[in-house]
């Protein structure tokens, strides 16, 4: 019997599942539980992520330039990975509906720009210099504003 201790407050949580021999012979099993542990890490991870990058961010000192050159660097790139995606589905025998929902499912999420964008700021902070601290702020506004947007 193996468990995970997840602790929140002052009180444990515990995913425990008991692995016979059955659960060894078979990957698919072992697969499942894997999956259903990340699932709990992630439920429990996810907000802090987000929210810590989050508030890397000030509002007020957001800069208007910045801001509409992330809406269209992200917009122009929604619209070249839509338009390629639906070049690679032309010879396939998906429906206008499919060709769609995969064009839109293809568009991408802020997850990696929120695990990468407080990294370049630590980076920059630790070399001590203005203009790369500068820079590391607007990294993490532009990942903020694309995590909303997306």
């Amino acid at each position: 019997m193996w468990s995970i201790p997840i602790e929140y407050s002052t009180d444990n949580i515990y995913l425990s599942k008991i692995i016979d021999s059955e659960e060894l012979l078979n990957p698919e099993l072992c697969i499942n539980n894997i999956k259903l542990i990340i699932q709990w890490y992630w439920i429990i991870i996810e907000p802090f992520l987000f929210g810590l990058v989050g508030t890397g961010i000030n509002i007020l000192s957001l800069n208007v330039i910045l801001l509409g050159k992330t809406v269209g660097l992200l917009f122009g790139g929604f619209v070249f990975r839509f338009i390629g995606v639906q070049l690679a589905l032309i010879n396939t025998k998906f429906d206008k509906y499919e060709r769609l929902f995969v064009g839109i499912s293809w568009f991408p999420k802020g997850s990696v720009q929120a695990a990468l964008a407080s990294t370049i700021l630590d980076a920059a902070t630790t070399e001590n210099n203005a203009l790369y601290i500068e820079w590391g702020n607007e990294i993490i506004s532009i990942a903020v504003i694309s995590i909303l947007i997306t």
